[in-house]
């Protein structure tokens, strides 16, 4: 099926100077985690080790299969960008490369941008990748923009957990106007990864393509990311992003320049057109982007599927002694920078009938059985079940001895069951209540005093007080309604004194019940009023805990930590004012402390005094509106200014989404700011 044996091949792209794993002793916490971080990239983008078992240890394990460790994934992000720096020096050192050798230095570097995403990054880093702009190598730096692919409102968002919200990234540069952005979509990645078990269930979705479920809920938001760019958007992912990557291509391609879709499943064809294929549609306008799907051998994802008979389908025969052991590997790996790699385009029409009988009884059969009596009974009950247990591990605990004593000492309980009812039968529901109640009290105050000490809220009962501290006037509600109470009973002691007896045996189980339901009631208020406010999409999400502003950050790829020189005009920066004083504020443009003087560079680097009025006058006259101004600012900053006045340029025709997306671009630049 082969059509050309050289489409890409004969150069070798190492990610680090060294192949061999690195030894480094655990007791240097931040040199470990580094060296550990970088040896999973050697395999990953340099080929299969033998010594692989080094990177074995319980700390790998947990990292993996229980809960995510940021100190791993923030050393991850700094080998990511240790290995573009090396890859830039072994380009940049190379002239004259033939066309298929820079397709190789192409796809390899795409296929290294899939991966990214497993390092959890955010948008407080940047990354400086190297990219092929106007013939010539160059590194560009990019700001990081996470895209929610899973619902932000309605019903389904309130059975979304934090770690079930699925992300795509897009990368905008910010120092090159001729550079291309990316957009990447996510694998699907390990147990205790981002967005795991979500992806796993979309994944064995019945009758669909892979990732469609996802494609559905986030395309709105991939969309109009991708319409913001000044230039159209090269696309990538892997596995499952790959399949997203493809669903993009064929709906809105007119917004994408190419495709880049490392070991996909492909499309499902089915007997209806999805309404999100456009692609014979954009095919005949001339269009369609260009996609390239590589398959590595060995491979089993990428067996599945159909292909567009206009895409480039390569076969990827990588050196035998740097392959994969097993067709995970050789699922997870790049092999597009190994020495020897050898790519292979086939005959697209034919790889399609080759596979349509595998399709039929494992990709549609198989997969919607597994979905149906597997997956969904897994998703929706043994999940939840377990997660419910692991979260309430601690007030379990206490439940049940709490329950035994209570039961078998019933005035050590709350005792209005049995005051009120006076049914010994009823000792056991008396039991329950007032170990329920009781146990989540303890929990609940326990783990608040853990936030406290660590200064994070990370419990409910946390975020609701803080919630409540944001609105005093619930606060104030609160205050009355136990007044009223306290006040009520009282008033029934004296104004009817037949009721007197009755009411004294009351006191004591209802302060009682009072005290310990504050953490449940003050709980269960914000949980309603907040999955209100979601199912109507009356509340923008929080941030995934993987993008939490306040996690660790690599200080030489900070955004904030760092300044750098930008350009802008005179209108540009007017622009910028116009937006955050006139629009969001409603103030007035220029403010009176604006006559203070700041040393910029005009035109040609000449550097004059000027005030921020003297700037700001001049944006509005057309003569200085193109003027060039050189200010040093924090590069968040700079890239706050350029995306600020980037939506305001393009979507001034369009009110009430130019005021939504400028308000998000100013929260967003908020929250990383402010630690």
């Amino acid at each position: 099926m082969s059509l050309d044996n050289c489409y890409a091949g004969g150069l070798t792209l190492d990610f680090f100077p060294s192949r061999e794993l690195e030894n480094v002793d655990p007791s240097n916490e931040e040199q470990y985690v580094l060296a550990q971080a970088r040896n999973v990239l050697r395999i990953l983008m340099m080929g299969w080790q033998k010594d692989w078992k080094k990177l074995l240890s319980w700390r790998a394990f947990n990292a993996v299969f229980v809960e995510r460790d940021h100190e791993l994934t923030k050393a991850m992000r700094r080998g990511f960008q240790e290995g573009f720096d090396y890859v830039y020096e072994q380009l940049e050192s190379q002239k004259g490369l033939s066309k298929e050798q820079i397709r190789q230095a192409q796809l390899y570097i795409s296929n290294c941008l899939c991966l990214l995403p497993y390092g959890d990054i955010t948008p407080y880093e940047s990354f400086h990748i190297p990219q092929f702009v106007k013939g010539q190598w160059v590194k560009v730096e990019y700001k990081v923009k996470e895209i929610e692919l899973t619902p932000t409102s309605g019903l389904k968002k309130l059975f979304l957990k934090d770690e079930d919200r699925v992300f795509a990234y897009g990368l905008t540069p910010v120092n090159n106007k001729d550079a291309e952005p990316h957009l990447i979509f996510m694998g699907t990645t390990y147990p205790a990864g981002q967005g795991f078990w979500q992806q796993v269930k979309t994944d064995l979705e019945d009758v669909e393509t892979a990732g469609k479920e996802l494609y559905r809920s986030g395309n709105k938001n991939v969309i109009s990311w991708a319409e913001k760019q000044d230039k159209k958007v090269h696309v990538c992912g892997t596995s499952l992003g790959g399949a997203l990557s493809q669903l993009f291509a064929i709906h809105r391609g007119d917004l994408i320049s190419s495709v880049d879709a490392l070991n996909p499943p492909g499309l499902y064809k089915g007997l209806r057109k999805s309404r999100y294929d456009n692609w014979d549609t954009l095919v005949a306008e001339g269009k369609a982007p260009e996609v390239r799907v590589q398959k590595q051998k060995n491979d089993p994802v990428s067996k599945f599927g159909e292909w567009k008979n206009e895409w480039i389908i390569l076969e990827v025969d990588p050196p035998q002694e740097l392959e994969g052991t097993n067709p995970v590997a050789a699922h997870a790996l790049n092999y597009a920078g190994l020495p020897g790699t050898e790519f292979h385009q086939i005959n697209t029409e034919e790889d399609n009938l080759e596979r349509k009988r595998r399709n039929f009884w494992l990709y549609i059969v198989a997969r919607s059985l597994f979905s149906y009596f597997v997956m969904l009974p897994f998703r929706y009950l043994v999940l939840p079940t377990i997660r419910f247990v692991w979260e309430h591990k601690l007030q379990l605990l206490f439940f049940i001895p709490l329950m035994a004593v209570f039961y078998m000492f019933p005035p050590l309980g709350l005792s209005l069951t049995v005051t009120l009812l006076g049914a010994s039968t009823l000792l056991l529901i008396n039991a329950v209540i007032s170990a329920a109640i009781t146990s989540y009290f303890i929990d609940a105050v326990l783990r608040f005093i853990g936030d406290q000490v660590s200064g994070k809220s990370t419990t409910l009962l946390s975020r609701a007080l803080d919630w409540f501290g944001q609105h005093p006037f619930l606060k104030t509600a609160a205050y009355f309604a136990i007044g009223a109470s306290v006040v009520g009973l009282l008033a029934a002691a004296v104004f009817f004194p037949p009721f007197l007896p009755a009411v004294i045996p009351l006191i004591k189980p209802v302060i009682i019940l009072s005290v310990l339901s504050i953490p449940l009631v003050i709980s269960i208020a914000y949980k309603a009023v907040t999955n209100f406010m979601l199912l109507f999409g009356l509340k923008k999400p929080e941030p995934a805990v993987c993008h939490d502003p306040a996690l660790p950050r690599n200080k030489e790829m900070d955004i904030y930590a760092n300044n750098q020189e930008g350009e802008f005009t005179m209108k540009e920066i007017h622009d910028y004012y116009h937006v955050t004083r006139c629009l969001l504020k409603n103030k007035s443009l220029i403010k009176p402390e604006d006559g203070l003087s700041t040393e910029v560079d005009l035109e040609s680097g000449k550097p004059r005094t000027l005030s921020k009025r003297d700037i700001l006058t001049m944006g509005i006259s057309k003569e200085k509106a193109n003027t060039q101004v050189k200010w040093t600012v924090s590069k968040a900053k700079l890239f706050h200014i350029k995306e600020t006045v980037n939506i305001y340029n393009k979507l001034s025709d369009q009110p009430q989404r130019l005021m939504d997306e400028l308000r998000e671009e100013k929260e967003n630049y908020r929250l990383g700011k402010n630690r």
